[in-house]
């Protein structure tokens, strides 16, 4: 697999560390991530708003796989 301009930048720029140096690196990218409350709250909302967005029976002609179509009132609004 080819590797990008950037992936080979950094694999080289790499190559050049110690090993102590190479753990502190693998050390500093393995720290836990930490949620909020705030963050869950955020990401509660913005599920809450997906599952609102009204759904339709029957085909549009003009939706597809990878669109989404409006119902006629909801361009209105």
């Amino acid at each position: 697999m080819p590797r990008s301009a950037r992936v080979q930048q950094v694999l080289e720029e790499t190559a050049a560390f110690t090993p102590a140096e190479r753990a502190e690196l693998v050390e500093g990218l393995a720290k836990p991530i930490v949620f909020t409350r705030a963050d869950m709250d955020r990401q509660r909302e913005a599920i809450l708003e997906f599952l609102a967005i009204p759904t339709f029976a029957g085909v549009d002609p003009n939706a597809s796989s990878d669109r989404y179509a409006f119902l006629k009132h909801d361009l209105e609004r």
